[in-house]
């Protein structure tokens, strides 16, 4: 799909080298992405992130554009550069500083 590849560009261009091995489900059926906690009218993507070791980002096709996904995909990227795939109990990355490096290039 064309959004993924600009969005993973960007990434690349933003990062360097990607080293996240994200699955990227795409949908446009609200019980599909319900089933990853998205509703038809909430937004229009998420990541769940395993211990940096596995992420999975849920995308509403209809909603999503290159901004939201490379946002998405930026959270995948800098929890496998930092956890590197161990087990941790706790967020490793403060949500402040998650968001606002996902936003670097997300031109919305």
């Amino acid at each position: 799909m064309r959004i993924i590849k600009q969005s993973y560009e960007r990434v690349e261009d933003f990062w360097g080298d990607i080293e996240n091995n994200a699955i990227i489900v795409l949908s446009n059926s609200p019980d599909n992405l319900g089933k990853f906690g998205l509703s038809a009218n909430s937004v229009s993507t998420s990541t769940f992130v395993f211990n940096g070791a596995k992420s999975y980002i849920a995308v509403n096709i209809e909603k999503s554009n290159v901004d939201i996904l490379f946002h998405e995909i930026s959270h995948a990227e800098l929890h496998k550069r930092i956890c590197k795939g161990r087990f941790t109990t706790g967020q490793l990355i403060p949500v402040w500083f998650d968001e606002g490096l996902a936003m670097q290039f997300d031109y919305r």
